[in-house]
């Protein structure tokens, strides 16, 4: 991978600007030239070299985290420590503008555009004049995650072909007089479908009427009609009677 020409730190190819610095890619496809080794300095001899000081038993002061502590975490690959203290440098720090900006250059290494996008939206928000802010957050909205895999889309779905006629099939054709001609239409055998005839129920038919009663006036009780003596035959023929009556009605109804 390519390292940017100011501060060293792994670029990807074809990244416009350093994550760390800040400073415009113009060459991000071809690694950086490394500069020609210094000669070391020479020191003068002197004829009285001058005494070495004692060593000191005490320790130096150690210093609190520094945005240079993360950057070079960041350098070195480990970008859990360099996110943990650049969050640190901002908590003892609310206002430090370079602590904000590698919050979201870690996120951007890692592929998390979303929380890199809300540390530097947090910064153009405190200097809305930082270099670069603006094409930083317009990367963000270009470039696709690096942890997310783009899918190809699906093969476009084409129509199924409809299956060739046979010779012998017939077609309905009917008269259009709106196109002035006969429009051929094609015959439901040509479909690939399996059409299977399907029993449709009948309707009941309807029962037959009664024969209407003759509007006589009859006596209610057979009985006092024939004088009270009712004979026992009369009760068997008279059923008969109106079944053969009922018998007649129902075959004239077929």
């Amino acid at each position: 991978m390519p390292n940017c020409p100011k501060c060293g730190a792994e670029v990807d190819v074809g990244q416009k600007m350093c994550a760390w610095c800040g400073v415009e890619l113009a060459g991000a496809g071809s690694p950086a030239p490394a500069p020609p080794p210094s000669p070391a300095p020479v020191a003068p001899q002197s004829a009285t070299p001058f005494p070495t000081p004692p060593r000191s038993r005490t320790p130096f002061p150690t210093h609190g985290p520094t945005v240079e502590d993360a950057r070079n975490l960041a350098k070195a690959g480990d970008y859990d420590g360099a996110l943990t203290v650049f969050r640190a440098v901002v908590e003892s720090n609310p206002n430090d503008q370079e602590a904000l900006f590698g919050i979201g250059g870690v996120y951007f290494k890692k592929g998390d555009h979303r929380r890199a996008s809300e540390a530097w939206l947090q910064l153009k928000t405190l200097n809305p004049n930082y270099p670069n802010i603006d094409g930083w957050l317009s990367q963000l909205q270009t470039r696709p995650p690096s942890s997310q895999q783009i899918q190809a889309p699906p093969p476009p779905s084409f129509p199924t072909p409809s299956p060739a006629r046979p010779s012998g099939t017939p077609s309905r054709s009917f008269r259009r007089e709106d196109l002035g001609g006969t429009v051929e239409e094609d015959d439901w055998r040509r479909q690939a479908v399996r059409v299977e005839r399907t029993e449709v129920p009948r309707a009941p038919k309807p029962e037959p009427k009664p024969a209407p009663v003759p509007d006589t006036e009859a006596p209610q009780d057979i009985s006092k009609w024939m004088g009270g003596k009712v004979a026992g035959w009369v009760v068997p023929v008279g059923w008969v009677l109106i079944a053969l009556y009922l018998l007649v009605v129902y075959a004239l109804y077929l």
